[in-house]
């Protein structure tokens, strides 16, 4: 008898897998447990007794197997098998998951000391004046080399707090250029930033608290009333408050505490194994550059978001500008746009319906977007169709990913193919999957890759 329904691998494993065996054991009236060269395979059927199965090429008809071929062509493998790419791999050597990325490979830095601030300033000395960051509720702009000041200053300063290498400072803060400063000041000296939904709960917060044991929490005045009971120190940022004490020290007291910094400071030694940042799930789910104007990115979707890395970090380490917005409001996301001349604009599927929907959208210049792109959830066919419309000169394109991969599996390529698809496109380089189930079938998508957060399958 079967229990759950199968997760299927495509037929031309079995000529790949022939001559592996599989050994399939009774666990009870509920599930087997296999094992293949080391790894764990649990299979979605239920025997009588324990039987070693070989996969052979005549036929593929051996004593009972059948019982773990479906249709004759597939292994049905149980769900819960989070050793599946492993196992696959392990199953054909030298072999990989099929597909793999389209998109050519990318070269990843090599060099184990290689640290994510380290990194995005390694070429920023070539374009130093460079705007790197501005903040649109407070006015603040950085060019580049004012940002690696200020993110080693700031570093410095969570040093003389007592925040040392693998500390973990907890950041619950609306966007702005301030947030950046901190989260890359805390990963400049080894300690690990962890970011929190500024409208959680305290009672939300807690339960972040508890797992991830901050030493130390950053926020702004709007949001203490949340995090004032932790008993925990305080880096006040934007603050305008009266509050004072041993907890208590402001942004600008942190910059002030680092001292002047020498021409030929260097990082803290920071390996690329060690953890830069805890970001838990945002809820949607479960809980080379050169002298011409670049490309500047309007960052809408909070940072305590996986967003943190994949737009402020990603486009800050290509030498773009990214404009920083505290609070949602579409006007002023148009406005915005109009004023800094946007190129890329990512964006969640709510405000896609809203770009489609409102009448004042045609009122703003928005010629200078080259990519709207949305994530977080899916985003139909008929909505991209719609809100193409009314920017007809602009790619609609959709993302797929989740937290634990970095915030990014697959995107639609905005310069070819086909417009408006409602698909999510290709995989990212170096990104491989195994699909179990057929097109337009419920089913899992398992992935691999270097993208893959620490402690993930």
């Amino acid at each position: 008898m079967s229990s759950n329904p199968s997760q299927l691998l495509p037929s031309e494993l079995i000529d790949r897998c022939i001559g592996s065996k599989i050994w399939v054991i009774m666990k009870g009236d509920k599930e087997l447990v296999g094992t293949l060269r080391g790894f764990d395979v649990y299979v979605n059927m239920v025997l009588e007794d324990v039987t070693e199965y070989e996969i052979t090429a005549e036929g593929r008809r051996v004593t009972k197997l059948d019982q773990i071929l479906l249709n004759g062509n597939n292994i049905a493998i149980h769900p819960k098998c989070l050793s599946l790419c492993n196992f696959l791999m392990q199953l054909v050597p030298g072999g990989s998951p099929d597909p793999e990325s389209l998109r050519p490979p990318v070269n990843l830095p090599k060099d184990p000391n290689t640290s994510l601030v380290s990194f995005l300033f390694r070429n920023s000395s070539s374009y130093a004046d460079k705007t790197a960051i501005i903040d649109i509720d407070s006015g603040e702009s950085l060019t580049f080399e004012e940002l690696k000041s200020m993110v080693i200053k700031v570093s410095n300063g969570f040093v003389k707090l007592g925040i040392r290498k693998g500390d973990v400072v907890l950041i619950i803060a609306p966007n702005s250029a301030q947030f950046v400063i901190c989260f890359l000041g805390i990963a400049a000296i080894g300690a690990i930033a962890t970011t929190v939904n500024p409208s959680y709960t305290t009672g939300e917060i807690s339960k972040q608290i508890k797992d991830s044991k901050p030493k130390l929490i950053v926020t702004v005045d709007q949001l203490y009333e949340k995090v004032k009971g932790f008993g925990l120190p305080f880096v006040m940022l934007c603050s305008s408050s009266s509050l004072s004490g041993s907890k208590f020290t402001e942004f600008s007291k942190l910059v002030e505490l680092s001292g002047p910094v020498s021409r030929n400071f260097r990082f803290a030694p920071v390996m690329q194994t060690d953890t830069a940042a805890l970001l838990y799930p945002s809820g949607t789910t479960d809980q080379d550059c050169n002298g011409e104007m670049h490309n500047v990115f309007l960052c809408v979707v909070p940072m305590f978001h996986i967003v943190i890395s994949n737009i402020a970090y990603s486009q800050l380490q290509r030498g773009n500008m990214l404009v920083s917005m505290g609070k949602f409001h579409l006007q002023m996301v148009l406005r915005s746009v109009e004023k800094y001349r946007v190129t890329h604009l990512y964006v969640v599927p709510p405000i896609i319906l809203a770009l489609a929907k409102e009448s004042f959208v045609k009122n703003y210049d928005l010629s200078s977007l080259k990519v709207l792109g949305s994530g977080a959830a899916p985003l139909g066919k008929d909505m991209m169709e719609e809100c193409a419309k009314k920017l007809p000169h602009v790619p609609i394109i959709q993302v797929y990913g989740m937290t634990e991969t970095c915030g990014i599996i697959s995107i639609e390529n905005p310069y070819e193919g086909v417009r408006n698809s409602g698909s999510t496109g290709n995989l990212v380089p170096g990104v491989d999957k195994i699909v179990s189930v057929g097109t337009m079938n419920l089913g899992e998508i398992w992935v691999r890759g270097q993208n893959m957060m620490q402690g993930e399958p």
